[in-house]
C-alpha cells in the first residue's frame, strides 16, 4: 500500500487452530480517513467505528496501538480465510492462489457487489 503507515507487509505462519485464534482472528479491518465520508454516504461501514476498525491517515494510525506490528496483511490472511471457506478466492482476490504450498496477495481489497 502507498501509506506509509502500512507498506508493504509479509507474514507467513504454519496454520494451526489455536494460532488462527491467537495471531489472525484479532486482526481488524482497516481503511483510510479520506474514504470515510464516502463509505458511510453510500451506506456501508455502518458498523464501524474506531474501537472496532483501523484508520489510516497516511503515514500514522488515527487509532492506535495496533493488535499486532502487522495487524493489516493478517487481517487481508483472515479475508482470505474466509473467501477460501465460501469459495470466494478467485472473485474476490487480485494476485495468485495456492493454499496446498503458499498463498501470494497483492494489494488484496475487499469489494462488495
Amino acid at each position: 500500500f502507498p501509506q506509509a503507515a502500512i507498506g508493504r507487509q509479509q507474514f507467513a505462519l504454519e496454520l494451526t487452530p489455536q494460532r488462527f485464534v491467537d495471531e489472525i482472528a484479532p486482526a481488524r479491518t482497516f481503511g483510510f480517513r479520506e474514504q470515510v465520508e464516502q463509505l458511510r454516504a453510500a451506506g456501508l461501514i455502518q458498523g464501524g467505528a474506531l474501537d472496532n476498525a483501523l484508520v489510516c491517515d497516511g503515514d500514522q494510525w488515527m487509532n492506535p496501538p495496533l493488535r499486532f506490528e502487522d495487524e493489516p496483511v493478517r487481517h487481508k490472511l483472515l479475508d482470505l480465510i474466509g473467501y477460501h471457506a465460501h469459495g470466494l478466492t478467485e472473485t474476490y482476490l487480485h494476485g495468485s492462489l495456492n493454499l496446498e504450498q503458499y498463498t501470494v496477495m497483492n494489494k488484496a481489497e475487499n469489494y462488495m457487489a
